[in-house]
């Protein structure tokens, strides 16, 4: 009986979008945002991410943005083959695409 009320909640898991593979990443903007080519060309926001910005635009950097970005490099340095995952959401309101690394 407890088992039935529990699946009755149950739905069957909609299907994952396709990971991109081959991925190379070309820069690393700041702490969150890398650009890749290869799966695609596009500026990436990477999702679970959250980091200080680092000066652009004239403007002045957050705090620990230019150390968030200098992590980030060492972890995803240039010509690193990444393979990466959408999220519910495809792009922001920057169009940058949206993905897990």
């Amino acid at each position: 009986m407890v088992l039935s009320v529990a699946m009755a909640g149950c739905r069957e898991a909609a299907a994952p979008f396709p990971k991109e593979t081959g991925c190379i990443v070309q820069r690393v903007a700041d702490g969150d945002t890398i650009t890749v080519s290869g799966c695609m060309e596009s500026r990436v926001r990477l999702l679970l991410v959250d980091a200080p910005e680092v000066a652009q635009g004239g403007g002045e950097a957050e705090c620990y943005g230019v150390e968030s970005q200098a992590y980030l490099r060492s972890r995803l340095p240039v010509g690193t083959i990444v393979q990466l995952e959408r999220g519910v959401r495809d792009r922001d309101r920057f169009d940058r695409a949206l993905r897990y690394v």
